[in-house]
């Protein structure tokens, strides 16, 4: 292929650029928009070192020359400022105002500017990080609108963004810190149409982390193979003019005298390189170094080649303690610093650790000059900032550092002047990324130190990042404590994975989360694990709870109960309480919720927070307003919205928790019929949400009202109300996205639109199944037999019967089995199937009577009504059906009511004809 554009420094991959230009200038709707290159090498652990990054920058210049007009954004994830959201959404505006200079994003320049002046961007105030739900809700919306501006100006047929993302392998576990936008997945497009990402690490992607799932058609793969021999043929030939000869001086006169000698030496020396081609196995990061330590004439190609195979890596590798001073050691203090090494820094070493000898002249410059020779050292940032290349690292660190310091009295010694170079920094100074890359760094060095005191100070960093839903700083905290992890003890080696669980959880992979934690407890000493019973149940007991397993949460949370209980720690014991009490309102036990709510409201009526304390009395209106009892229901949610309405006065407490209470109230409204009160109460709480920009609640509001449309029988309005809710919740906030779908599709239906409301609870599922929200799901199912049933499509409606069944008899869902059996009832009666029809309707009531008294009665009433609408003479067998059928469910006793009624309907309509 014609190479114009390739840097000069670049060899071979003639065939692997070829596909990338070919997949770059494809941007049909079908073509995979990504290309991940990883290393061919099938071994994970000799996997490194393939030239993955010389070959991004490669695909760069070609880009660039053959896009003159494209925006190119490069992220190299070894750098830690780089695992940052925002960072690359700076630079994403960057390079687009730069290709676009008519362009402003003005809207994403304010809100940053806004988010900055109020300290939220500052080192000093970590805990309000940019990945704060509200902040990336509002920069991603900013930044939503500018693109819209943009649009226009963009080219309609051509490539408009390609992103490069290198070193994936330390993000891949956790790639969503890249992305701004909520509920958007890696990588983000940012509103462009036409989008490439170019991906690079060691590993082919997981097709079964949630964030590929399912993407395979997004995707073109490239497995880089090592250098070919050709390749390493070249490589030699343009870094070396002369290859060192190793024939002693009588041999070489003896071969000039011959006239023959050329071709035996270039013979002699074509074996050779063919002989370091095997040894190296063509892997680019010892091609490298071979060069580097030939070209200073440290061995010649003959000594070279004449490293035993099995030991090849390790005596390539010590001969760089014979380099020259200072550069053997720079390489080694290079290896130990890792990150980034900078003229300051070096400087400062210079002052605290012996690294020259006396009288040597320094000249850092010079220093670091000659660092940039090597192949194996790259930029590590903006500036004169160095690190070594991450395989390089490992290499040198086993085979150089180990000889030169056994007992790592050295390396603490650097350790030690590193980390009094960073905490004599002023903090004030420093961006947030700056921050965090330098706490990193700190972290890394503390662990050198005394990995007791690392481990404390990263738990001082890793608890406000997680409930900071800082997780992308808390995922690089981790991976640097991992990288001790052989240093570690088994306790302490355990509780990095219950750090890891929890991370897991935040970053939402509940299933993953889980299955660390059950991995722990068959690995863990059982000593250890009964000393951390209260924190492996919590985190149980969230995971069960993002998955909507009702049943294990509550069994666990009632473990961390009893376990607070007895240390006589009142505070979390409550706090317990009221989560139990949510957990019992979402399975429609309202007396066990109440019971709950009631413990922990005692605490906090006398101390404890009061924006607690307004929570839980919004909640037990909550649960009153589900058993019926509407003046009570009223009354404690007015209470809470006046407690709230104080506090918000105070300047204590956002609009947000306002909105709640406000649409608590209209769901207690709406509950008893009086659906203008409803609707006024929903369009305060939606006031509220847009005061603070709560898309989550503006989107559940647009629902709401929605439903009160569905009500009135409006049901174009209604429609209308749901779309806007999808609209604003797409790819942001999966659970209000199901809601939506779902009443699309009772639209529908009420329109007789069965196709159509069959698509959208279709889309339901689809979502509440990657959601793993087992609620949504089943109530999408039993939505999703009556549409089908009506299709005619018996056998799929009977198996998604019979998965709502399943699931919904696993977590309890009492209100969702009556309903379903309602909806069977439904169809059956349509079909004349009035005797089975009736069977079903018993089963739905029987259902209700486990959920609430309310809605037992409301059952009741639909099954009375639907029993007078039969022709009269078969009025009384079926009443008599009814009555003797909740008899044998041994329920006429504890709930007369229906017994009593359809003994009576029968009694009254036996006359003569």
């Amino acid at each position: 292929m014609e190479r114009l554009g390739v840097p000069e420094t670049f060899l071979g991959r003639d065939r692997e650029l070829s596909l990338f230009l070919d997949w770059l200038a494809n941007i049909q709707p079908d073509a995979p928009w990504i290309l991940s290159v990883h290393d061919a090498e099938p071994d994970p652990a000799r996997r490194g070192g393939i030239g993955k990054t010389w070959f991004l920058r490669a695909c760069v210049s070609l880009a660039r020359q053959r896009f003159p007009h494209l925006a190119v954004v490069q992220v190299d994830f070894f750098r830690v400022a780089d695992r940052d959201r925002l960072v690359i959404a700076r630079r994403v505006v960057e390079r687009l105002q730069a290709a676009y200079p008519h362009w402003q994003a003005r809207a994403f320049a304010e809100t940053l500017e806004s988010f900055a002046s109020q300290g939220y961007l500052s080192s000093l105030y970590p805990e309000k990080d940019v990945a704060d739900i509200r902040i990336r809700d509002s920069l991603s919306e900013a930044l939503a609108r500018d693109v819209q501006e943009l649009l226009p100006y963009l080219p309609e047929k051509e490539l408009q963004l390609l992103l490069v993302f290198d070193t994936f392998e330390l993000v891949e576990r956790s790639p969503q810190v890249a992305v701004l936008g909520l509920g958007q997945l890696f990588p983000e497009r940012y509103g462009l149409p036409h989008v490439k990402v170019l991906l690079a690490g060691r590993n082919p992607l997981d097709w079964q982390h949630p964030t590929w799932h399912g993407r395979e058609k997004e995707v073109l793969e490239l497995a880089l193979p090592p250098f070919s021999p050709a390749e390493v043929r070249l490589y030699l030939a343009r870094e070396l003019a002369e290859l060192p000869d190793s024939a002693d001086a009588g041999e070489a006169n003896e071969a000039a005298a011959d006239s023959e000698a050329p071709v035996l030496a270039a013979e002699r020396q074509a074996r050779s390189i063919e002989r370091l081609y095997e040894l190296t196995a063509g892997r680019p990061i010892l091609v490298g170094l071979a060069c580097d330590l030939l070209a200073r004439r440290l061995l010649t190609l003959d000594e070279l080649v004449a490293f035993p195979q099995g030991r090849f890596e390790e005596q390539l590798v010590v001969r760089i303690n014979d380099l020259e001073r200072p550069l053997n050691w720079l390489i080694l203090v290079l290896a130990h610093v890792y990150h980034r090494l900078s003229a300051p820094l070096l400087s400062w070493l210079l002052t605290q650790v012996r690294l020259t000898e006396a009288g040597e002249q320094v000249s850092v410059e010079e220093w670091l000059a000659a660092l940039r020779q090597l192949s194996f050292v790259r930029a590590a940032g903006e500036g004169d900032e160095l690190a070594l290349h991450d395989e390089m690292r490992r290499l040198v660190v086993h085979y150089c550092w180990e000889r030169q310091d056994p007992d790592r009295r050295f390396r603490r010694e650097l350790s030690r002047a590193v980390i009094s170079y960073y905490e004599q920094q002023n903090e004030q100074a420093l961006s947030e990324q700056e921050w965090q890359a330098s706490r990193v760094e700190l972290l890394a060095h503390w662990l050198t130190m005394d990995v007791e005191e690392g481990l404390r100070r990263f738990q001082r960093l890793f608890g406000p990042a997680t409930v900071g839903w800082r997780s992308g700083f808390a995922r690089t905290l981790l991976e640097t404590v991992r990288d001790y992890e052989p240093t570690l003890t088994p306790a302490q080696r355990w509780q990095l994975r219950l750090w890891e669980a929890q991370l897991l959880r935040i970053e939402e992979q509940p299933h993953l989360a889980q299955a660390l934690l059950e991995r722990l407890q068959q690995e863990a000493d059982p000593s250890w694990l009964a000393s951390q019973e209260e924190a492996l149940s919590y985190e149980f007991a969230r995971c069960a709870l993002q998955q909507q397993q009702l049943l294990q949460t509550i069994h666990y949370y009632e473990q961390c109960l009893d376990l607070a209980q007895r240390r006589g720690d009142e505070e979390e014991a409550s706090t317990l309480q009221g989560q139990l009490g949510y957990v019992y309102r979402r399975l429609g036990q309202w007396d066990e919720a109440l019971r709950c709510y009631r413990a922990s409201l005692a605490y906090y009526q006398q101390r404890g927070s009061r924006a607690w304390y307004a929570n839980l009395l919004n909640s037990i209106g909550q649960v009153y307003r589900l058993q019926g009892r509407i003046e009570e229901a009223l009354r404690y949610c007015l209470l809470g919205l006046r407690v709230r309405e104080e506090l918000w006065s105070q300047g204590k407490l956002d609009e947000r928790a306002i909105g709640l209470s406000h649409s608590t109230l209209a769901l207690i409204y709406l509950e008893s019929g009086e659906l203008l009160q409803a609707e006024r109460h929903f369009r305060h709480a939606f006031e509220c949400y847009a005061h603070v920009g709560y898309r989550t609640g503006l989107a559940a509001t647009y629902n709401r009202l929605g439903q009160v449309a569905l009500l009135k029988g409006q049901l174009e309005e209604a429609n209308t109300w749901f779309k806007q809710a999808e609209a604003l919740v797409t790819g942001f906030d999966e659970e209000v996205f199901i809601n939506s779908q779902y009443y699309q599709g009772r639209v529908a239906a009420e329109q007789g639109h069965w196709q159509e409301a069959l698509t959208h609870w279709q889309c339901a599922c689809e979502h509440a199944r990657h959601l793993q929200d087992r609620y949504q799901l089943v109530t999408s199912l039993c939505d999703l037999v009556e549409a089908l049933s009506h299709l005619g499509r018996h056998e799929e409606a009977q198996a998604a019967w019979r998965e709502a069944r399943t699931i919904a008899e696993e977590e309890g869902y009492c209100l969702l089995l009556g309903r379903g059996e309602e909806v069977l009832g439904d169809l059956a009666l349509a079909e004349k199937r009035v005797e089975e029809a009736f069977q079903h309707y018993v089963d739905s009531c029987a259902w209700m009577t486990h959920h609430n008294f309310l809605e037992y009665h409301k059952a009741q009433r639909r099954l009375v009504g639907r029993l007078l609408s039969l022709p009269l003479e078969k009025v009384p067998p079926t009443a008599h059906l009814v009555s003797e059928s909740w008899r044998q469910r041994g329920l006429a006793e504890p709930y007369p009511e229906l017994y009593q009624a359809c003994e009576e309907i029968a009694q009254l309509l036996s006359i003569p004809g």
